[in-house]
């Protein structure tokens, strides 16, 4: 796995763990919401990513992607650095039908792509194909 913005991680020991949620009833009830949140989240994913045309799934992860960006520290939000290969492993499709769909918007001016990165140039354009399906 790859983080797409720098990020800090905590590792927990599990006895740690288990020492905390058992002196701390109020962590485990937060702990709980969070996992429930998070599967919530995943079965939503699920949904979205097997009921919608590849299209829109690849704008949907691009605007996804943008979003964190918009939401971390980083300068420049337009500019994902993601790779096709790394899109396609995400979405379950092959780099080669990402790219095809990438050069489509391309030469709408959509999006420009360079190696290992895509620069999104009308984002309204990704939101209006996602609205319509």
């Amino acid at each position: 796995m790859r983080a797409v913005v720098d990020s800090e991680l905590l590792r927990v020991p599990v006895a740690e763990f288990h020492e905390i949620v058992g002196q701390r009833p109020a962590f485990m009830l937060e702990f709980t919401r969070l996992i429930c949140s998070r599967y919530k989240s995943a079965l939503q994913w699920i949904d979205s990513t097997t009921l919608q045309p590849f299209p829109v799934r690849l704008a949907q992860r691009l605007l996804t992607a943008q979003r964190v960006l918009s939401s971390s520290s980083a300068a420049e939000t337009n500019v994902l650095r993601l790779s096709q290969e790394d899109l396609g492993h995400m979405l379950g499709i092959s780099r080669q039908s990402v790219n095809k769909q990438l050069k489509a918007w391309e030469a709408r001016n959509i999006l420009r792509l360079e190696y290992g990165r895509i620069t999104l140039l009308d984002t309204a354009a990704l939101e209006c194909l996602v609205r319509e399906m």
